[in-house]
């Protein structure tokens, strides 16, 4: 039976700081992704939702949050504090590091790093390992001055050092590191085993774990680890495969390095050992009585690290890139309701297939372009920060992406920008901005079970107040007009044009969706911030009836506690200069209408509409 795609379970998540240029390269596919972002969900797994530890082996000096970073938050290891310090935390138990290594053989761990110390920090300090001696890891030399603090890659059982690295203190950089997988024939028992060639178990057979263990050699500086099909290992001499039944592929695996997204020289060879530790950040991790999982107080990195994201591939350079030059990409979460929708179509032109000896009734097609896309939500006004992102983006034009995740698919509104909002604004009922929205193109980018959308999380406030249209004040020209309203309408709209898009050399080389031209680029022409007041018309609010104004001040205020003087609770829409026209209605009561328009070019958007 299909399984279907429902709106009720669609979640929408607006996507902000992702340029246009790298958004078809900055990779969305990490099998594990830490932002590191705060103490409480740090090691939070956002793709997984498994939860790693933050150590607390020994020592008072806590691992600590900071948002000074360029992705806005990571967290800040004290590794220079002696046998107080260099504590830790472990992001992947063993076996699921193993896994996430094994899955394809290739991989990448990219992060963001500043260092903390100058001089007095370690010799060997661990930024990311499974111990040197048992798996891969990354290290700095920190007793060295700032400028001076070299890296170094490390393989089991090869190792290299960054020529170009040089360390500042308190700078930040993007640190990937990249394997690479080659494998080669199969051999079975009773074949040869050449010298430092990897192996990886295919079968175990009879093979006893004691002849394992003899074949590789395997010293198990964690913790005792059993052989198993995956497992990967060298052998120090030429030697025979023994017993029956068991088989090993030949793999060869190559260590490489991205700074800041160029690829620097050197490499090394990586052939994991069986006792492999978990993934552990900012510290030494080696099994001991003490310490378990947690690593040990030894070999810590006084610094600061944000962002981690473990690939099963191996990241093309541009891609590399990409993550180093959008750093700051945030991803926020819409609380959005039944009225969201979107669509996007394309241009067909048709011409005639007629020719000198036959009339054909049917029109060819071609379709080359596609029209800009179109889309709209409902979200609901609340007294917490959440709401201030959308605001933002109604008022200053600057775009955005646009995912709507159902529990099939994900899809994606590229280069999105805001056209309308409307402030839904009724007595006793919840407060809420309606938007509408064009985007360069729509896609069906993934499915949900596979695509990350990319960016740092930005929590949500622990709670949501959704703010009722208690009361409401609206002043005019400095006069209360509070009495007898029923209606108050708000709307601003903002007039994007799409950038012609169109060319006879791109037409030519469409052949679908993929190749169409979409647009790309837009100008803002004008913005019109205008709306309209309802109000009943008696002996105590005719004064206006049937009159105009183009120059006066109006300020409306719907909410809960608006006469209060703290933060304004609710839609606070504060005018200096508005145009309006007064006209009178008939009905069963008589009423007058207020159309007004603001007129002001001299202020800021953002100082006048607060919500």
């Amino acid at each position: 039976m299909p399984n279907y795609n429902f709106l009720k379970q669609a979640n929408v998540k607006l996507v902000t700081g992702l340029s246009v240029a790298s958004a078809e390269i900055y990779p969305t596919d990490p099998e594990h992704y830490f932002d590191l972002a705060s103490i409480a969900k740090g090691v939070t797994d956002r793709v997984s939702g498994s939860v790693g530890t933050i150590s607390t082996l020994t020592g008072d000096v806590a691992t600590t949050a900071t948002t000074n970073s360029p992705t806005g938050g990571a967290l800040v290891f004290d590794g220079s504090a002696g046998s107080a310090g260099g504590k830790g935390a472990t992001l992947l138990s063993r076996a699921d590091a193993n896994a996430w290594e094994d899955k394809t053989g290739s991989w990448t761990m990219a992060l963001w790093f500043r260092s903390d110390a100058e001089s007095t920090g370690n010799t060997q300090a661990r930024i990311i390992s499974r111990d040197l001696s048992d798996g891969f890891g990354l290290r700095i030399a920190q007793q060295n001055a700032s400028g001076a603090q070299d890296l170094s890659v490390f393989g089991e059982p090869g190792s290299y050092s960054i020529a170009a690295s040089n360390i500042v203190k308190d700078v930040w950089n993007h640190f990937s590191v990249i394997c690479t997988a080659t494998y080669g024939s199969t051999i079975a028992s009773g074949g040869t085993l050449v010298a430092n060639q990897g192996y990886q178990i295919v079968s175990l057979g009879d093979v006893t774990e004691s002849q394992w263990e003899t074949l590789d050699n395997d010293t198990n500086e964690y913790q005792a680890a059993t052989h198993a099909v995956g497992d990967q290992f060298k052998v120090s001499g030429t030697t025979t495969l023994p017993g029956s039944g068991a088989s090993v592929k030949e793999v060869a695996k190559t260590l490489q390095f991205y700074l800041n997204g160029v690829l620097q020289s050197g490499s090394t060879s990586y052939i994991r050992a069986i006792g492999a530790t978990p993934l552990q950040l900012a510290a030494n991790v080696e099994f001991n009585a003490v310490g378990g999982l947690f690593g040990r107080d030894n070999s810590g990195a006084d610094c600061s690290i944000g962002d981690v994201k473990l690939f099963t591939r191996v990241i093309t350079e541009a891609e590399a890139l990409a993550l180093y030059n959008n750093p700051g990409v945030r991803q926020y979460r819409l609380e959005v309701g039944p009225e969201l929708s979107f669509n996007q179509t394309f241009t067909e032109d048709k011409h005639s297939v007629d020719t000198i000896h036959e009339n054909k009734f049917f029109q060819a097609s071609t379709i080359t372009k596609a029209n800009a896309a179109n889309f709209e939500f409902k979200l609901p006004v609340i007294s917490e920060a959440d709401f201030e992102i959308v605001r933002t983006k109604l008022l200053d034009c600057t775009t955005f992406d646009l995912y709507v995740s159902t529990q099939q698919d994900v899809f994606k509104l590229e280069n999105s920008v805001l056209t309308n909002g409307t402030f839904d604004i009724e007595r006793s009922k919840p407060l809420s901005l309606s938007v509408t929205g064009e985007a360069s193109k729509l896609t069906k980018i993934g499915t949900n079970s596979s695509y990350t959308v990319p960016g740092t999380i930005v929590e949500d406030s622990a709670t949501r107040t959704h703010l009722i249209s208690e009361e409401h004040t609206i002043t005019l020209g400095g006069s209360d007009i509070s009495d007898s309203v029923y209606s108050i309408k708000a709307e601003l709209q903002n007039d994007i044009q799409w950038i012609p898009y169109q060319t006879v050399n791109a037409g030519l080389d469409v052949t679908n969706a993929a190749t169409a031209m979409y647009p790309s680029s837009f100008t803002v022409n004008g913005k019109t911030l205008a709306g309209s007041i309802g109000r009943y018309l008696c002996d105590t609010t005719g004064a206006d009836a049937q009159t105009f104004s183009t120059g006066t001040s109006l300020r409306i205020q719907a909410g809960k506690d608006i006469h209060v003087s703290n933060a304004y609770p609710g839609i606070d829409i504060n005018m200096t200069s508005c145009s309006f026209t007064n006209r009178a209605g008939v009905d069963e009561v008589f009423i007058q209408s207020y159309d007004w328009r603001f007129t002001d070019n001299s202020a800021n958007l953002l100082s006048i509409i607060k919500t």
